[in-house]
């Protein structure tokens, strides 16, 4: 299990797609999703959220199930085990440019309905795809295989190092919110090509993780790549870190200004950098309590009064309001079972 430490958790987007292709396809979610800690209702919003070992278990199941680490939602398929051929193969180099090149041939030795492509020009390091005779219709790849390249390298080198910038063939989303965490640079959209960039230095990178690692990282995967921010000094994820840390019994955050003395910074250095990365206090604050709660809820033994009380909330009233604020959907809606009839 994940030890999402952070309790980041996942948008509907990156669950739903696959699951509504599996049930066109003819299977009963009611029954395919016992287990999962997810039911049918949870996917009637859109905003509606996932924890990290809901989100694995049910991507998990799909893989087995179809056999297809694509999770059905495109016309090729990929049989189970790709993903971890392609890190083996990737893994046997000695720097960061050495285990791009290597992917990149894995990429076309393995997955012969994408082009692969990999340059560094005016000290930018390019990768690069398309996929060919068809478009990822949902993105949930697209996406998914720019993040995995990422936290890959990432994880190898042991260095959590930025992006420049992603580029995307399609229209923005009306998601792309999520991508200030999950990428943290600047999107290009409506690209001839799916890109990734970042600083051609750090192909540079020693290779530091070994065959032996691997297993761990499999076992965690796909979740890690959504759970994590993209870099390590990201200001949400410093100021999320210091205000888990506490490890309280019930949530309870400590002002503007212990924040911004506890990071050693200014009030106006903070405000502004939050200001900068589009958010606030307020909302990273929301955000855990909704991501705390998310969690809690997966646990059938808590009721919704201690779940309300432990993310700092006197009336469980209170709680549902914003509950439905955050996610869509009531608390009690959210952690309901699947019903007999779907």
């Amino acid at each position: 299990m994940l030890d999402n430490k952070l309790k980041f958790t996942i948008h509907s987007h990156f669950v739903v797609p696959a699951l509504r292709a599996a049930e066109k396809r003819g299977t009963a979610l009611g029954t395919f999703l016992q287990g999962t800690g997810v039911s049918p209702e949870m996917l009637r919003d859109p905003q509606v959220r996932f924890t990290i070992d809901q989100y694995n278990a049910v991507t998990k199941r799909l893989w087995l199930t179809l056999d297809d680490e694509n999770t059905g939602l495109l016309p090729k398929r990929i049989p189970m085990g790709t993903f971890r051929a392609l890190c083996e193969l990737a893994m046997n180099a000695e720097d960061i440019g050495d285990m791009f090149a290597n992917l990149v041939r894995a990429y076309r030795l393995l997955v012969t309905y994408m082009r692969v492509d990999h340059e560094a020009d005016r000290g930018e390091a390019v990768f690069s795809f398309n996929l060919l005779g068809f478009e990822d219709d949902s993105h949930v790849l697209t996406e998914w295989t720019l993040l995995s390249w990422h936290r890959f390298a990432c994880w190898v080198s042991g260095r959590s190092f930025p992006l420049c910038r992603v580029a995307f063939r399609y229209e923005r989303p009306d998601y792309a919110d999520e991508y200030a965490k999950l990428f943290g640079c600047e999107c290009v959209y409506r690209s001839e090509r799916q890109e990734l960039v970042f600083d051609a230095r750090h192909l540079e990178l020693p290779v530091i993780r070994t065959w032996r690692d691997l297993g761990e990282f499999i076992k965690n995967s796909p979740g890690i790549f959504l759970a994590l921010p993209s870099v390590d000094d990201d200001i949400v994820l410093q100021v999320r870190r210091l205000l888990l840390s506490r490890g309280d019994d019930e949530l309870v955050f400590p002002s503007f200004e212990a924040v911004a003395s506890g990071l050693r910074m200014t009030d106006q250095t903070l405000r502004r950098r939050l200001r900068a990365g589009g958010t606030s206090y307020q909302k990273i604050k929301d955000g855990i309590r909704r991501d705390i709660a998310i969690e809690l809820l997966a646990d059938a033994r808590r009721t919704i009064a201690e779940i309300a009380e432990r993310v700092g909330f006197r009336e469980t009233s209170g709680f549902s309001r914003a509950f439905k604020e955050w996610t869509g959907v009531a608390p009690n809606v959210y952690r309901a079972g699947p019903r007999k009839d779907m």
